[in-house]
């Protein structure tokens, strides 16, 4: 079971083990936690015997007593509520403290905190919920718990010399332990561990009926404290996060029933609107754009309870093969940070090679979901063209653009693609495809499998190759048939989908005037134009609408855009013939694994070709998917290698059932 998979509906302990992430009982867990119980109770009992009445110890105290906070009374019984200073004045009367039980609770954080830092907080000592409070701070609100709030004191009091030696022995020890979370039962819960246990049991995760909020706490702290070399993500909302999360555990804890992806963490591509959320299409000219509405594709998302954590990274506008031509900043591939995601659909492969989110939606024009998926290690689906609406995506080539998910099984994109499929009266384009065969095992010595020759050629990487090559030969042991198959009007697949692709996007470029919305720059209207287009777009946008505006001009169109549409014809009915005799055809989905950043910037033709083998699928209007199919060495690293699988159009079920054989 891949990390960060999701069961709402029962118990999961995961434990991090020598770097493996094993799955284990609650038994097997309390087990394993055993060797440092015990030592732990002894580092806290040596320093904080008389500090512990007081709760200084402030991120492991047991909170009891905390009533639902529609039930409090404003000063009463000795009971006190003031503003939180983090969360600023304007919020009211936000937190509550009970100094003779020990007890108190923050209304923004919808959590328990203890007196000592409650106390911080009222008094300024302390400036928000996530700071420690140190000795010196301590010391302070000591004196105003005895003075101001006439706490009790305890029995054997220390004198504050003691217990400014106790603090100093506490802060020592501490040194010694590392800070974990895992609540295992009602009553028991870990907050440090000593540090000779980090290297082998590093974190423990925990989930458990009605707690999503807990895993969306998770993903979102691992994205604050990872994605920043990583570059994964251009914007994150914790806030709508957290609270959608909360809305799934009290329909949980009702005992409503859920659905299959309701509390998944996602992010999706800043490509597809989301309502309310930046849709920056990864260009300065849409810096600040919110988007109004709701693209189609996550209208059914968010039907079925999807979290949505925030979006990702891409080449502007979904033009590159690497995710260097982010208007903003490029993303590195997770597993060698010196390396491109690939492109365009980059932060949403790092994203989820890297698990900040359970899975990503992505566009795909000519590979953009496969060949960074191949790069990344994931699985890439790219559906047939009209399979999922496009109403919300910002259009690039609208003849060639298709959504699709980016997953770590292939299990998790058929369900993923099942919620977002379907005929949309807002695309006229979207078609109802309800009749995709199935395949199974049993039917293998029934499977014929097409691989081209042309793409195993001079400069694909002889590694690439070889991977690929025995990957199909395990089908071939299974019992499928092999057939060499002649795809002859490859070598013209890129030059014919950039004639194509720059086209449509001179075109559909052309609505970013600075006049309507987005980057305004000019005192006229002539300025208007120049300096908003020229210093909104980066330079591979530029190179394509210039390129896409001389192929439609007068006496150049039918030399190119012309010709390129009767070479879409030839390439549909090349792949309609080989179809005749195949079930499937299998290639490289890259000619190279994941290149280092840089390599290709300046040539933009060879970064053009990290796409040879995938464009065709798009121009042909056929599906097709990327999976893991082994590892190479370069440089003393492992680099992943996609295995693609093409299919039929509206045969995405068919290339799934395939591609299962080879993941298992």
């Amino acid at each position: 079971m891949a990390p960060g998979s999701i069961h709402p509906n029962g118990k999961k302990y995961e434990i991090m083990n020598g770097g493996e992430i094993e799955e284990i009982s609650l038994e097997q867990l309390t087990k394993v936690l055993k060797p440092f119980m015990k030592e732990v109770a002894e580092i806290e009992d040596k320093a904080i015997t008389q500090i512990r009445h007081f709760g200084s110890d402030i991120n492991s105290i047991s909170i009891t007593n905390v009533i639902p906070m529609g039930n409090f009374k404003k000063a009463n019984n000795g009971e006190y509520y003031g503003p939180n200073p983090w969360h600023g004045s304007s919020t009211g009367m936000n937190t509550w403290v009970n100094p003779t039980k020990n007890v108190a609770f923050c209304f923004r954080c919808n959590a328990g905190i203890n007196v000592a830092k409650a106390i911080a907080l009222q008094e300024g000592i302390m400036n928000n919920c996530g700071e420690d409070l140190n000795k010196e701070g301590f010391k302070k609100v000591l004196k105003v718990a005895y003075e101001k709030y006439r706490l009790e004191r305890p029995k054997n009091e220390l004198s504050i010399e003691k217990l400014s030696e106790a603090l100093d022995e506490w802060e020592e020890e501490k040194t010694k332990t590392v800070n974990i979370s895992g609540r295992l039962e009602d009553g028991i819960f870990f907050s440090t561990i000593p540090v000779k246990y980090r290297d082998k049991y590093f974190f423990v995760v925990f989930t458990e009926d009605g707690k999503i909020i807990k895993v969306v706490n998770n993903y979102l702290e691992k994205i604050k404290n990872e994605d920043i070399k990583v570059q994964s993500f251009l914007s994150v909302y914790e806030k709508r996060a957290l609270v959608q999360a909360k809305k799934i555990d009290d329909k949980i804890a009702r005992g409503e029933k859920i659905s299959l992806l309701e509390g998944v963490p996602v992010s999706i591509k800043d490509i597809i609107l989301v309502k309310g959320m930046k849709c920056t299409g990864g260009s300065k000219i849409l810096e600040n754009y919110i988007a109004p509405y709701n693209a189609t594709c996550i209208n059914k998302l968010e039907k079925e309870g999807v979290i949505i954590l925030g979006k990702n990274n891409l080449d502007e506008f979904a033009m590159g093969s690497s995710t260097e031509n982010s208007g903003f900043k490029p993303t590195r591939n997770p597993l060698v940070l010196s390396r491109v995601p690939g492109g365009s659909s980059g932060g949403s492969t790092a994203a989820v090679a890297a698990d900040f989110s359970v899975f990503s939606l992505g566009s795909d024009t000519g590979g953009s979901i496969r060949q960074p998926a191949s790069f990344c290690g994931v699985v890439g689906l790219k559906p047939t063209y009209g399979t999922v609406s496009r109403y919300g995506l910002m259009a690039y080539s609208s003849s060639l653009d298709q959504i699709g998910p980016i997953t770590k099984t292939i299990e998790d994109s058929r369900i993923v693609f099942n919620a977002i499929k379907g005929k949309d009266l807002m695309d006229s384009t979207s078609v109802d495809n309800n009749n995709s065969s199935r395949f199974n095992l049993d039917k293998i010595k029934n499977l014929i499998i097409g691989v081209p020759k042309e793409y195993f050629i001079e400069g694909v990487d002889p590694e690439v190759s070889r991977l690929v090559k025995g990957s199909i030969k395990k089908y071939e042991d299974l019992g499928a048939k092999v057939k060499e198959v002649s795809l002859p009007y490859t070598k013209y697949a890129i030059p014919t989908y950039y004639i194509i692709t720059a086209s449509e996007a001179s075109t559909n470029l052309a609505r970013y005037d600075g006049v309507k919305y987005g980057f305004s720059k000019g005192e006229n209207l002539k300025e208007l134009y120049f300096q908003s287009r020229g210093k909104g777009f980066g330079k591979e946008v530029r190179r394509r609408i210039m390129l896409g505006t001389y192929a439609l001009s007068s006496g150049y169109y039918d030399a190119y855009y012309l010709r390129a549409q009767k070479m879409i014809k030839l390439i549909q009915k090349q792949f309609q013939e080989v179809f005749k005799t195949v079930d499937v055809i299998m290639s490289p989905t890259a000619p190279t694994p994941a290149f280092k950043i840089g390599e290709k910037t300046q040539d933009p033709v060879k970064m053009y070709l990290s796409d040879i083998f995938t464009v065709s699928v798009n121009l042909a209007g056929l599906c097709g998917i990327s999976v893991p199919c082994g590892e190479v060495e370069i440089d003393s690293v492992k680099l992943p290698v996609g295995l693609q699988i093409i299919g039929k159009p509206f045969e995405e079920d068919m290339i799934m059932d395939v591609a299962q054989i080879i993941e298992k």
